[in-house]
């Protein structure tokens, strides 16, 4: 262990599994977990935090972060946010912001905070074996720090296994073929171009979700995504494996993508290139691609110097392949993360287009409120370099109730049935990956 002015370090060999459990199983809260391509940025615990009630109060307080974390620690951050030019870990701000802030916290989502921005008293950081570990000094702080150390030393112990769970769909087929039929007259009335409709599966538990090897599975079932933890406290767990990044920042650099229009995975390595060619050749399928990539270009035009706009091509994840177009810009000066957050969110890939008209007919048909499902999750670093994603192929476990969520474009030319057949393909990213102890039932 080593100390930099006011904050503790350590390097510990481990392996992934081990990080993730050890997080897993830590009694302090908020928790904070991303895994990505072997490698975790994570946190545990609270020195400072908020729940924003809109994305300019989110920017707002990490303007005032800033000092407040520099007069904790005594310490500048060099251009990767490491400590006095210290390879390690440095401070974070975790974050996730709901769908729409405008809608109250109900049925599904109550008790939960609508959104959550904090920087962790325990900073974790895991590549290539080793887990890196730092602590601001402090009453309470040693303690939780030393505790991770033990956990993350402590052998995990197998004893649950993967099982179907029966899950109920929320709204009935019968809801959603009524909505969807609802949202194509009013596209054939030009009111809108676009609308993603979402839909539940709840299932009630009487068992334990295993949430470690659930991660873990879900890290290895989506290569190409990212799996993400979010507690807020002990009373519910928002979980998933996200294959959409909202944007990177990078200096002034920024990165996004428009992710939009779906079939099923090859279920033989010969069907892969015909499913790619209906991908390619479906003009309902471009036109829901095509729709996102228009948007974001338009937004990001009076935010940036110059954009790009790379070609389409098709991303293969477990269940489903998108058709994805990476795009990227140099912001101009002054443009922060929140600035492009707030313009962009939500992109038509979640919402619909035009986007006020779109959100208003979600309120109104999704009764059970989407909350966190296809908002934003991420971090901020102290430089202002920020990694955010939408919120994807998710889950919201609060004690013996669990809640699954996926969503579909609608335009012209849907069909309600094949829209519902694609959900129930998104849902088994969660579906597919969890473990349960031993001894469960549900019901």
């Amino acid at each position: 262990m080593t100390a930099s002015s006011n904050t503790l370090h350590n390097e510990i060999p481990a392996d992934l599994e081990a990080v993730i459990d050890a997080l897993v199983q830590h009694p302090v809260y908020p928790k904070v977990l991303f895994v990505s391509k072997g490698k975790i940025v994570a946190g545990i615990g609270e020195i400072l935090g908020h729940e924003p009630t809109s994305t300019k109060d989110a920017g707002n307080f990490f303007g005032g972060m800033l000092s407040k974390v520099h007069s904790i620690t005594k310490e500048e951050f060099d251009t990767k946010g490491s400590a006095n030019g210290q390879a390690g870990v440095s401070p974070k701000m975790f974050m996730i912001f709901p769908f729409d802030f405008k809608v109250g916290r109900e049925s599904i989502w109550k008790n939960t905070p609508s959104s959550k921005v904090f920087v962790p008293s325990l900073m974790i950081e895991f590549e290539d074996g080793l887990c890196q570990l730092a602590t601001f000094k402090g009453e309470g702080q040693k303690e939780a720090f030393e505790m991770f150390i033990e956990l993350l030393r402590k052998e995990k112990q197998q004893n649950s296994k993967k099982g179907d769970i029966i899950f109920e769909d929320v709204p009935s087929y019968h809801y959603w073929k009524k909505s969807v039929q609802e949202v194509l007259d009013e596209i054939e009335q030009q009111q809108m171009k676009k609308i993603v409709l979402s839909r539940t599966r709840h299932a009630t538990l009487t068992g334990k979700i295993d949430l470690t090897r659930t991660i873990l599975q879900l890290t290895k079932n989506n290569e190409n995504s990212t799996t993400f933890l979010m507690a807020t406290d002990e009373t519910s767990v928002f979980f998933g494996s996200t294959p959409e990044l909202l944007g990177r920042k990078r200096g002034n650099l920024f990165k996004t993508m428009a992710l939009a229009g779906t079939v099923r995975s090859a279920k033989k390595a010969e069907e892969e290139e015909d499913l790619k060619k209906e991908l390619f050749e479906s003009e309902k399928l471009r036109e829901e691609h095509e729709i996102v990539v228009t948007t974001i270009q338009d937004e990001l035009q009076e935010l940036c110097e110059k954009i790009e706009i790379g070609n389409m091509e098709v991303v293969s994840l477990k269940n489903v392949m998108h058709l994805h177009t990476p795009i990227k810009g140099v912001l101009k000066d002054k443009i922060k993360w929140w600035h492009v957050f707030e313009r962009i969110h939500p992109t038509p890939a979640v919402g619909g287009l035009p986007k006020n008209v779109a959100i208003k007919q979600i309120r109104k048909i999704e009764h059970w409120g989407r909350g966190w499902y296809s908002g934003v999750i991420g971090w901020a670093d102290m430089k202002g370099n920020a990694d955010l994603f939408v919120s994807l192929r998710c889950g919201l476990l609060k004690g013996k109730d669990l809640w699954i969520f996926a969503g579909a474009g609608i335009v012209e030319g849907s069909d309600a049935l094949a829209e519902w057949q694609e959900t129930a393909l998104k849902f088994q990213s969660i579906e597919n990956s969890l473990f349960l102890e031993n001894e469960y039932e549900t019901l």
